[in-house]
């Protein structure tokens, strides 16, 4: 059977698992508490401690590639152990507590020792939280579950941002907002200790460690990474409008827009990739990544805000799609391994992706990474056409 077509039965059923929701709504909680941080960390650095922009760069450089190193190993690690929640625990109280140490920063080593518990935090989660995600759904709402998480995630991310802009036009200092921030996430860290695990096939134990990722999983991963090498990322959306004179609540409004988007339209294409596959789902996303990306380099062809929109569509389409796709192809006993190894080395390819955009930005124009970028989405449009059929196919469990 294919991993993207879903047996009758299981699309009979309409009603998502309660840790699926549950998941959801402490992920909506802790990106309240983090996006009440992220976009003010530069203003606090470099602003208010005085810091140079080398030193933010090191500091946010130094937290991501933490994060994808802990991915992958928090991903073999659960798989050994046959336990997520405590990494998922573990993955939400370290960010609480890294906001509560930059809350009361004064130099920027120790802003750096908060952020690096922060992101520590995030690796640590996010290969267990979604292999949790992929245990509790069935292979037929896999899509709607992923899907589901990430409409979550991106409401939390746009009320988190907004609610930073309110604090700041009412005169909040930013430690204020950063305490709050914490308490946020105090409150994400108490909802994990509701979960319990789901019921594990007694099989599992056994073939822990003689089940292997199998040839399809590392084809899909190949795939993947096409667009992430050459996708620039909301940053540089964010810079863009920049580029082109926005003022910065235009700005902000931008950013809003992204992940309003996303959070509308993830849930319906969660839908789509269980009853049309998963494949179907990745090509759409990509195809609209790429019509935004051609946006943004010629704005002058359809405005700046249709680009925009389809952007957060693209992200609605592609992120659940992509995740339930590497569930399918990751047996149930590596299913942590596989979601960990994804993550680390497409974190990787994004890394690599933002400095070569940085690059083509400052040395030939700011269309330039969204040219690059088109490109890449349409290539690995191209690629999954080639590939079905038997390189693609494992029964999913």
């Amino acid at each position: 059977m294919k991993p993207s077509d879903p047996s009758g039965a299981d699309r009979a059923r309409t009603g998502l698992p309660p840790l699926v929701w549950a998941l959801g709504f402490v992920s909506l909680l802790a990106d309240v508490s983090s996006e009440l941080v992220h976009p003010l960390l530069p203003l606090f650095v470099v602003g208010t401690l005085g810091a140079p922009a080398t030193v933010l760069g090191l500091i946010e450089g130094s937290a991501d590639a933490l994060a994808s190193l802990a991915k992958g190993w928090a991903g073999l690690r659960s798989d050994r152990s046959r336990r997520r929640l405590p990494y998922v625990r573990w993955g939400y109280a370290l960010p609480m507590l890294g906001k509560a140490v930059i809350s009361l920063a004064t130099t920027w080593p120790v802003v750096y020792s908060g952020r690096l518990l922060d992101r520590l935090g995030k690796g640590l989660r996010t290969a267990p939280r979604d292999a949790l995600l992929a245990d509790a759904a069935p292979s037929g709402q896999r899509g709607a579950a992923f899907g589901l998480h990430r409409a979550l995630d991106h409401c939390g991310a746009l009320l988190g941002s907004a609610a930073a802009v309110a604090l700041l036009a009412l005169g909040w200092p930013l430690a204020r907002i950063f305490v709050l921030a914490a308490v946020v996430g105090l409150a994400a860290w108490l909802m994990t200790l509701r979960l319990r695990e789901p019921d594990v096939p007694a099989r599992v134990a056994a073939d822990v460690k003689s089940e292997r990722l199998p040839p399809a999983y590392w084809r899909a991963l190949a795939l993947l990474s096409v667009p992430a090498l050459g996708q620039c990322g909301v940053a540089f959306v964010l810079l863009r409008m920049v580029n082109l004179g926005w003022p910065a609540w235009q700005v902000v409004s931008a950013y809003a827009c992204v992940y309003a988007i996303a959070a509308l339209t993830s849930t319906p294409f969660g839908r789509f990739c269980d009853a049309r596959g998963r494949r179907a789902a990745l090509g759409l996303g990509w195809t609209m990544f790429a019509l935004a990306d051609l946006g943004l380099a010629r704005p002058d062809l359809a405005g700046p805000w249709l680009p925009l929109a389809l952007y957060g569509a693209a992200v609605g389409a592609s992120e659940g799609a992509a995740r339930a796709w590497l569930a399918d192809f990751s047996p149930h006993a590596r299913r942590g391994a596989g979601l960990g190894v994804s993550a680390a080395l497409i974190g990787v390819a994004q890394l690599a992706g933002g400095l070569g955009a940085g690059l083509l930005w400052d040395f030939g124009s700011p269309a330039h990474p969204f040219y690059v970028a088109a490109a890449a989405s349409l290539a690995a449009s191209a690629l999954l056409l080639c590939f079905r059929g038997a390189r693609f196919s494992v029964t999913p469990s």
